[in-house]
């Protein structure tokens, strides 16, 4: 395959088989709003490859395999460059974005990050009662998973604390994921009757999702599922934004509303869980695991989180966490870094909840001379409080229905406002 003139790839995109394979190609072109933009070559022969066609008001890209996208380092044929080529290529292509370049900044309020504690429920009672002075003093929110083990005096710490959110974690607290289909839906009901509750948001004990469980938790309206651990900085698991979770089984494919939300790859317990197998857990033992625990969250924000904009959910539990004032401390110094960072201090639910805002926004742009209009398009009665664009460059004049602020964060600028269906931005530069 051989790209014609858009320079995405420079040249050639596939090299040539070296045994024969087989392809399901279009032989002709009709239109000429079809425009290829590369070739399947053989001999003398030329074959659309990828092409593009006019569609409406915008314009539909026709990739003859999946893996031309796909990154060579999983296995495709793309490099990561090339792969941001042809996305520059395609906003290069629309006439709106050559009089202005903006973003929907992932996060409200013109933050440049996101921030989550989730805790599972493993602790004693003066463990949950130090976590929960923690957080009413730091005034942060915290989302805790439960499950049966549960006592009654680390229920009542809990349900005082209008700071944390009760989650399932699912009624055994066991590895499931080889349940079939009738256990893990049993184990689901269980927690939900066990505590009385419909719950918003659920992680599968041991970080181990079920396939069932998914299927099941989707169908009960569950909104989030937040299990799957991302590690960006040793290999290629999870993601530090949410995303609509996909699932398949012999040959069985289905994208779920349940959204994925992805903890820290490494929990507490990997650096503290000595303290339950050891007789002795000396203090100095813990300060070296805390410092190693402190260097791994501050590498996991700036070098996985920080620089791609994304989400942080620490992932704890009181046993480890408040095992002492010693292990509290990387978290402790976390929480402060993290406040001078333009880093939006949240939970999961309300992640999810602007996420998924996000997922049914859509914004019309239309240039006149130099004013440029952004109208949103919402579902009615949805607004989304403090809805941020990114622009390369400063808006002269800014007119809007609602109440804007416009800031510059590392040249850059973020225009944020609370925004409603029909609400129009119109923006002179």
């Amino acid at each position: 395959i051989e790209e014609k003139d858009a320079k995405i790839w420079n040249g050639t995109i596939k090299e040539k088989n070296v045994e024969d394979e087989w392809a399901l190609v279009p032989t002709e072109v009709f239109s000429d709003k079809v425009k290829v933009i590369a070739e399947w070559i053989r001999g003398d022969e030329k074959y659309p490859a990828i092409f593009s066609n006019e569609f409406g008001k915008g314009k539909a890209y026709f990739f003859s395999s999946t893996y031309l996208l796909h990154p060579s380092n999983t296995g495709g044929i793309s490099s990561i460059e090339q792969i941001e080529n042809f996305y520059e290529y395609v906003l290069n292509s629309i006439n709106s974005f050559q009089k202005i370049e903006f973003e929907i900044n992932p996060w409200p309020f013109a933050k440049t990050s996101a921030f989550c504690i989730s805790l599972n429920s493993k602790g004693n009672p003066e463990q949950y009662k130090m976590i929960s002075d923690f957080l009413n003093n730091e005034k942060l929110t915290a989302t805790v998973f439960i499950d049966s083990s549960l006592s009654q005096d680390q229920k009542n710490i809990l349900e005082q604390n209008g700071n944390l959110t009760l989650q399932s974690g699912l009624f055994s607290g066991t590895d499931l994921s080889e349940t079939e289909y009738s256990g893990v839906v049993r184990e689901i009901l269980m927690n939900e009757q066990l505590y009385g509750r419909k719950f918003n948001g659920l992680r599968f004990p041991k970080g181990k999702v079920n396939f069932w469980g998914l299927i099941y938790a989707d169908e009960k309206g569950y909104a989030y599922e937040s299990s799957i651990g991302t590690d960006q900085l040793m290999g290629f698991e999870g993601a530090v934004f949410p995303y609509n979770i996909s699932v398949s089984q012999n040959s069985f494919y289905k994208s779920l509303n349940l959204l994925e939300i992805c903890p820290a790859g490494k929990t507490d317990e990997d650096f503290f869980g000595k303290s339950e197998s050891e007789k002795d857990y000396f203090e100095e033992d813990q300060r070296k695991d805390a410092q190693l625990f402190g260097n791994y969250l501050n590498d996991f924000y700036h070098y996985d989180v920080q620089k791609n904009n994304g989400l942080m959910v620490y992932s704890g539990s009181p046993q480890y966490t408040c095992f002492s004032e010693i292990t509290m401390q990387p978290l402790r110094k976390l929480i402060d870094s993290l406040k001078a960072m333009n880093c939006w201090m949240t939970s999961l639910d309300e992640v999810t909840s602007f996420r998924n805002k996000l997922r049914d926004l859509s914004v019309e742009v239309n240039v006149s001379g130099n004013e440029t209009d952004l109208k949103i398009i919402l579902p009615a009665e949805t607004e989304i409080k403090g809805l941020t664009f990114k622009f390369k460059s400063k808006p002269d004049k800014i007119k809007s229905s609602s109440n804007t602020d416009l800031k510059e964060i590392n040249g850059m600028y973020y225009l944020s406002g609370d925004f409603r269906n029909g609400d129009i931005i119109s923006l002179t530069f």
